[in-house]
Parts: C-alpha cells; structure tokens; sequence
C-alpha cells in the first residue's frame, strides 16, 4: 500500500513538472519575444506569468493525474 502512495506521488510530481516546463518555455521564448514592455512593467509582467503558470499547472495536473468518473 505505501508503494503505491509514493508512485502515485511520483507520477503527481512528474506530470506537474513536465506542465511547468512546457508553460514556462512557451513564455520564455514565445509570448516575450513578441510582447516588449518597458523597464519596470517587464519585471511584473514575468512575475505574473510565473504566477499564472504555477497555478495553471496545478491545476492541469489535479485534473490529469484525478480525473473524474462520470458515470457516478
């Protein structure tokens, strides 16, 4: 039983850290390149991204890894 706990975990942590990556390369190297802002905005606008991107891969993960039964 505890076995199966820990690589439940595990998948949990893996696909919450292969979201992240993916979010996070998209705005890196995508949404940056394309939208400048100036000096000071430029370091909340990333704050915010980071922000967005944790909470997005939350998210995808709890729905991913739990899905739902609908038949119930």
């Amino acid at each position: 039983m505890m076995s199966e706990q820990v690589r439940k975990w595990i998948i949990t942590l893996l696909v919450f850290w292969g979201l992240f990556q993916i979010m996070y390369y998209l705005l890196v190297n995508i949404v940056t390149e394309y939208i400048i802002f100036r000096e000071p905005f430029n370091n909340v606008f990333q704050i915010v991204g980071l922000g967005l991107i944790v909470l997005l891969s939350l998210l995808l993960t709890s729905v991913l890894v739990h899905p739902k039964d609908s038949s119930s």
